[in-house]
């Protein structure tokens, strides 16, 4: 087991420490010293940024980043939801923004054509909706090119342009329509699509001033309305028409957060945890829509806006106002709290807990699906670090096997916002327009890591302890210093000199084995090859009471693992104090 003042190394799923890998700079996104929130659509395989006052996105296909034409304000925090073909986006000054997003289905989409052809779903999406006056009024972009658009035909999906198309496009080249849709419309600092009824919370606009701060307003219901144009209903908040509402989230204090899970509706507010079952909601007559949230947690509630997440299909994980890390336990098909919250689930780490500051902002709750863990982004004594949840590790503790545990804390380069693509963990950095992927090199971003094995301190009575053997991994660059560290009732906490591992002295062969993965594309110093290696050393001073070993590289940084240890001595039944 990992102790303090163990840093930047994790436990893996079986059992060996290692020290953690490190990110590098994937892209800029092109608005300089601006940073961004990000969404990645699995469907279309491209990533969103709001950033500044633009919106751009990322074409993995074509690998260029493009200005999407949508105006935002700047310093404001944008977060996004998707649904059937569309995104929502949303921030607490400008309300309600919209992306239809398509293909190109025109194998001749030729530069100076008049027209282009759309896959027929987007112009059945675009018409439905009518979130544009007329489609003169649309622009719809490719490859970072707004082209207006002069009409539409929907049964061929076939766009005759104001103009004419200045360059050649592919066919199923990614493309989309911008829409403001804030007028008349509240303006959340998040929104929650569920059962298909969008949730918006908090921030509601002038024509509804006096909406209190622990209200969630939510559109009416789309499924089992008639006719195409029924998915537009999905922003209709008509109050107490086909199941708009408002959802008055009671116990006091602003609400915080909102999640959809399954069958249920968590929401979150400062102080205390609801939900809410689909169920329960009413669908029908003078009091359709009503929705009335039931205390799950009366203890705990809920930081921010992005303070909270589902972790996998079994729990809830949301750090709270009172330095707490908690989790509820729910239904894997329902989404049903089961019991209460779980008030020992973040003992391991109370200890960093204690000292988070008071200001959390930007503080994330994240579920990497890819990596099975949910990262807690808390700032702790004024530095940013992770605290991982790692459901990969099986634990054995009294004959019982339970699954997921805390690793150490990381010092990592905080994020802006999270998001991952084909597995790969990705985010965004609190300042500037850098997205960086993580866990992929042995560095951060070329800079080494300095990690640091720790075990915990062992009772050993009163011994004379012999040696100290480990056995692990190292790459090239590393070099390690091992040291036992011993306390005695005679000189306190003591150890001999450091023992050296040297990277630079074993032989390394590349690893074509199955399952073998490399790590990043390389950096100065860097390599994928790893060598195993071994030492035994005396333990000196070899009186002790009590006994702990360290591993830890320079600053030269390198990765290193350690598979096992040993300790090896004789106890004695005596004090080796002299007595009077």
């Amino acid at each position: 087991m990992l102790s303090y003042p163990c840093q930047n190394m994790i436990v893996t799923e079986d059992g060996k420490a290692e020290s953690r890998k490190g990110y590098m700079l994937e892209f800029s996104i092109g608005v300089a010293n601006k940073p961004a929130t990000s969404f990645y659509s699995e469907t279309y395989d491209v990533t969103f940024f709001a950033l500044g006052t633009k919106l751009f996105y990322r074409d993995y296909e074509t690998g260029t980043t493009h200005d999407t034409g949508m105006t935002l304000t700047d310093g404001t925090i944008t977060r996004f939801e998707e649904w059937f073909g569309f995104l929502f986006l949303t921030n607490a000054t400008d309300g309600l923004r919209m992306i239809t997003m398509g293909r190109l289905n025109d194998a001749a989409a030729t530069s100076g054509d008049a027209h282009v052809t759309i896959d027929q779903d987007m112009a059945g999406r675009l018409t439905a909706f009518d979130t544009i006056t007329s489609i003169a009024s649309g622009n719809l972009v490719i490859g970072g090119t707004a082209h207006g658009m002069a009409s539409l035909v929907v049964s061929t999906g076939v766009v005759t342009l104001d103009g004419t198309l200045p360059a050649t496009y592919p066919d199923n080249r990614f493309c989309l329509v911008a829409s403001n849709i804030s007028s008349g419309r509240e303006k959340f600092s998040k929104i929650v699509i569920w059962k298909s009824r969008l949730h918006g919370m908090g921030y509601p606009n002038a024509a509804n001033a006096d909406a209190p701060n622990n209200t969630v307003m939510a559109g009416q219901f789309v499924i089992g309305q008639t006719g195409a144009a029924g998915i537009e209903l999905i922003i209709d908040f008509t109050y107490g028409t086909a199941g708009s509402t408002k959802i008055t989230v009671g116990s006091g204090g602003s609400v915080k957060n909102i999640i959809g899970v399954a069958d249920n509706l968590y929401f979150l507010n400062e102080r205390k945890t609801h939900s809410a079952a689909s169920a329960n909601i009413t669908t029908s007559g003078a009091a359709v829509g009503l929705t009335i949230p039931d205390e799950k947690d009366g203890l705990h509630g809920c930081i921010n806006e992005d303070c909270a997440a589902l972790a996998g299909n079994e729990a809830l994980i949301y750090a709270t106002s009172d330095k707490r890390v908690m989790r509820q336990r729910i239904d894997p098909d329902t989404g049903t709290p089961l019991d209460r919250p779980e008030e020992d689930f973040d003992v391991d780490i109370r200890g960093h807990l204690k000292n988070l500051d008071k200001d959390q902002t930007g503080a994330i709750v994240y579920h990497y699906r890819g990596g099975r863990q949910t990262i807690c982004q808390l700032k702790e004594a004024g530095q940013w670090k992770w605290f991982i949840w790692d459901d990969n590790i099986i634990r054995n503790i009294g004959g019982r096997a339970f699954k997921g545990a805390w690793q150490p804390p990381q010092q990592i380069t905080p994020v802006r916002s999270f998001f991952e693509r084909n597995g790969v963990l990705y985010g965004t950095d609190p300042d500037t327009d850098a997205v960086y992927s993580f866990f992929t090199t042995f560095t951060d971003n070329q800079i080494p890591i300095y990690a640091l094995f720790a075990t915990g301190i062992f009772n050993v009575g009163n011994s004379m302890l012999k040696t100290a053997r480990f056995q692990g991994t190292v790459n090239q660059p590393s070099l390690v210093s091992l040291l036992c560290y011993v306390w005695n009732n005679t000189a306190g906490k003591r150890s001999g000199s450091p023992k050296v591992i040297n990277g630079s002295e074993y032989s390394y062969s590349e690893d074509n084995s199955v399952g073998a993965v490399p790590v990043g594309d390389g950096g100065i110093g860097e390599t994928t090859e790893v060598a195993d290696w071994g030492k035994e050393f005396d333990i000196v001073p070899s009186e002790a009471i009590r006994c702990q070993i360290t591993a830890e590289n320079d600053q030269e940084g390198g990765y290193f693992s350690i598979s096992s240890y040993q300790i090896s001595g004789r106890q004695y039944g005596s004090s080796f104090s002299p007595r009077l």
